[in-house]
């Protein structure tokens, strides 16, 4: 800006200069650190930041506001520049609508200097699945790595579940009621979401029975028990229980624990004689809250008896218990292989005459049982050996 001075003395005698005045532009102040920015309640979130340091340009703070996906807006002016926190009581369902500000400064030359970084608040989301399986969603609060906490309140105040940087957080609980809220910690004041409705975690389901395939002997008098797992991925052991032949007493005698793809399994029961002694056997499964399902269906192989005979051998068996019968077979081991002695024999065929034999010769026996449909399942007796006479 040019000023020109004209000076007139006390005789009447002038003279004029022209002085140059240059102004420099005020300079744009920083904004504040907009740290926390805090769900109170669905119509209040509250602000806090640091508040500026002392400068005798400093004219007014100016708060923004945007709601949802919509435009920023002035939402207020500070003048003192002392204050670091705001109350927004205009904000509405802040439980599912987000609200972001940022502030900015300005100075008495009316500069308005660029803008804070902006916060968000948290909108907490979650999603049920099964009776055990809550998966909480939420938003960034601000463009910093933030740490956040997920809180629940199961009736005696809120405690931490977990922290973590994510925003995502799976649980799993059998029994769990709760209300939960995520907090921002590395802010230095309060952020937190608005609470979610009480979310009830509970499983006391029990899984499906599993289904046994076939119980078979495996030689020397062991039994093997083939199941399938059952529908469920919630598995987490398999109990595998014994009876004798009255169909009673069961007892327990081990466990199979579930592994992850895994459909078929199988149990050596290495304790008993199944050569002289016919056993049934079931199986429940137990899931990861310990609720146990119903029993399967009883199975129990064959048990083979026999008699020498002249020139001949007379075989008996129990019926295979478990699976509809296709068809009994009569096998012969020869030269260390099982070779099949009879034809297929009827469902209801509980015995067989091996004629014209040599006598002074041992020859040993087993029944092959075929299932009819199912699994087409096949199961094996114990072997036994004989020795015709004359």
């Amino acid at each position: 800006t040019s000023y020109i001075l004209k000076a007139t003395d006390s005789i009447g005698c002038s003279n004029t200069d022209t002085m140059v005045v240059y102004v420099r532009p005020k300079t744009a102040i920083n904004p504040p650190d907009l740290r926390c920015e805090n769900v109170v309640n669905k119509n209040t979130i509250t602000l806090n930041w640091d508040a500026v340091p002392s400068n005798a340009q400093f004219f007014y703070y100016t708060i923004y506001r945007k709601a949802g996906v919509g435009a920023y807006t002035k939402l207020s002016t500070i003048h003192s520049n002392t204050t670091n926190t705001y109350t927004d009581t205009l904000a509405n369902r802040t439980d599912s609508i987000p609200y972001s500000y940022f502030i900015t400064v300005t100075n008495h030359c009316n500069i308005e200097g660029k803008g804070s970084d902006t916060t968000n608040s948290i909108i907490l989301t979650d999603r049920v699945i099964g009776d055990k399986t809550l998966i909480l969603n939420w938003n960034k609060f601000s463009s910093h790595a933030n740490t956040y906490s997920v809180l629940y309140n199961s009736g005696a105040g809120y405690k931490t579940l977990v922290t973590l940087k994510s925003t995502s957080y799976t649980i799993r609980s059998c029994n769990l009621n709760a209300v939960y809220k995520i907090a921002v910690n590395d802010t230095g004041c309060s952020s937190n979401s608005y609470p979610s409705p009480t979310i009830k975690l509970l499983d006391n389901t029990a899984p499906p029975a599993d289904s046994v395939i076939d119980v078979t002997t495996n030689a020397w008098g062991q039994v093997q028990i083939n199941f399938k797992q059952n529908d469920s991925t919630d598995s987490k052991t398999f109990n595998i229980y014994r009876g004798d032949s009255s169909g009673s007493n069961y007892s327990l005698i081990g466990k199979v624990s579930y592994i992850k793809g895994k459909t078929s399994y199988l149990f050596k029961d290495n304790s008993v004689a199944a050569d002289y002694t016919r056993y049934l056997y079931k199986i429940d499964v137990t899931d990861t809250c310990g609720n146990t399902s119903a029993y399967s269906t009883v199975h129990s192989p064959v048990l083979l008896k026999g008699q020498a005979a002249d020139y001949a051998a007379h075989l008996n068996w129990t019926k295979y218990i478990g699976f509809n019968v296709k068809n009994y077979t009569v096998q012969l081991s020869k030269s260390g292989s099982w070779t099949d002695l009879s034809g297929q024999l009827l469902p209801n065929d509980t015995a067989y005459l091996d004629t014209l034999l040599p006598c002074n010769t041992i020859r040993y026996y087993r029944i092959k049982v075929t299932e009819n449909g199912g699994d087409n399942a096949v199961s094996y007796s114990d072997s036994i050996y004989l020795t015709p006479f004359d």
